[in-house]
């Protein structure tokens, strides 16, 4: 957390989970925001993305990705919705080494 506020969660602490989650998987993260509807009642969807350059033709391969709208009842700021975004994006990156993991002792297994 920010030693900055008081009240929870901001930018900084946003930023920083993003700079550590680039270090611990060695990929590069990134957001996009799109709205959604009109005027008031319009909602933002918001994607995270994390993936490595490739030399492949697409050039990258995702990691993983998480897609969420905001607001929503469990967020009451857009900043602890991004974070709690990001933190959710790190444990399916966690669980993609995991599944890479068993494919690659299950393909190493004797048939």
């Amino acid at each position: 957390m920010s030693k900055h506020t008081i009240s929870g969660i901001d930018w900084t602490d946003v930023a920083t989970l993003m700079n550590g989650i680039q270090g611990i998987h060695e990929c590069t993260v990134e957001l996009t925001v799109l709205t959604v509807g009109q005027r008031h009642s319009g909602t933002l969807v918001t994607t995270a993305f994390a993936w490595v350059p490739t030399v492949e033709p697409a050039q990258t391969r995702t990691l993983a990705a998480i897609t969420r709208e905001w607001p929503n009842k469990k967020h009451p700021t857009y900043d602890s919705f991004i974070f709690n975004i990001l933190y959710d994006l790190d444990r399916e990156i966690g669980r993609e080494y995991t599944q890479a993991q068993l494919l690659k002792e299950q393909s190493a297994r004797p048939s």
